[in-house]
């Protein structure tokens, strides 16, 4: 997917959790619920700490990188 249809697909999700009147602390523990499936499932057979380290890293380096990328664009707003 590209930058535009990852922005699209947040917001139509943003958008589908406030349809269903889902609080903003219930969304995050659903998504953390989503995120912590989709993570384990990149791990295969007998898992070590690194792997599951390797995991974490990645996922909290796109994460920083999300955060600061709407913090400048709340920003600029």
């Amino acid at each position: 997917m590209e930058s535009k249809e990852h922005v699209a697909a947040g917001n139509a999700l943003v958008q589908w959790f406030n349809s269903q009147e889902i609080a903003p602390a219930d969304a995050k523990s659903i998504l953390s619920k989503v995120i912590s499936k989709l993570l384990v499932a990149d791990l295969t057979g007998s898992v070590t700490r690194q792997q599951i380290e390797a995991v974490f890293d990645r996922f909290d380096l796109q994460l920083v990188h999300d955060i600061n990328d709407r913090l400048f664009n709340v920003k600029r707003r």
